[in-house]
């Protein structure tokens, strides 16, 4: 009952039902989404606030895919994309998730993906900077190695690359395959922002495990 009132976003039963003694706040069903996941992923704003009121509530409790209210908070999928009232609904959901002081924002999902990796993925320059005024580890790396900075640069995605390189990540960092972000960036012949990552000081001859360099990457291209 209590994870279908926080889908639907009935406030009132929500609050009735956790009234009661023997309701789990932290209760999950079969995927692993408890009622902040389930008021999160619909956007529904004021359940999620005052979810996150309650004291027994865990704000960073998992999924089976390891994913937390935060991570989906961050996900937006161009195959649903949003009206703009629905965004805005997302984009206040996610400031209420990440300026509570009980929110982890380094969890890991399955995948070994952070919060900070998903709004990346999801090319939302809001929750982006969102996380990054609240100090995430920019340093975290997912399941392949792959840091923030690797997913920015694959993505192509310039305003982030800027964003990271002023927090000071390290531009030459390895993912489990040895290749660094300039690698990255070689592979799908991006230009401009190869030239900007190599005067910066990126190596443009050093190979990644397989023996690739991004300047010979560059060259087959």
């Amino acid at each position: 009952m209590l994870l279908k009132a926080a889908e639907e976003g009935d406030l009132d039963e929500v609050m009735s039902l956790s009234c009661q003694p023997t309701v789990d706040l932290n209760e999950q069903d079969k995927s692993g989404f408890s009622a902040l996941h389930y008021a999160v992923k619909n956007r529904r704003v004021a359940v999620v606030t005052f979810l996150l009121e309650q004291p027994t509530i865990d704000p960073n409790i998992q999924d089976y895919k390891g994913s937390t209210p935060l991570h989906l908070a961050c996900h937006i999928s161009d195959k649903n994309p949003f009206s703009e009232s629905g965004q805005q609904a997302q984009h206040t959901i996610c400031g209420i998730l990440i300026q509570n002081p009980r929110i982890n924002l380094n969890v890991k999902d399955k995948k070994g993906r952070t919060p900070l990796i998903i709004s990346i993925q999801s090319r939302d320059i809001q929750i982006f900077t969102l996380l990054m005024e609240h100090r995430p580890d920019t340093y975290l790396s997912d399941n392949d190695g792959c840091n923030v900075f690797h997913h920015a640069c694959k993505l192509g995605l310039k305003y982030f690359v800027e964003k990271l390189i002023e927090s000071g990540v390290n531009i030459e960092a390895k993912d489990k395959y040895g290749a660094r972000p300039v690698h990255y960036v070689a592979r799908n012949n991006n230009i401009d922002l190869l030239i900007y990552l190599k005067s910066l000081g990126a190596q443009l001859n050093v190979p990644d495990d397989s023996g690739q360099t991004p300047h010979s990457i560059s060259n087959d291209n």
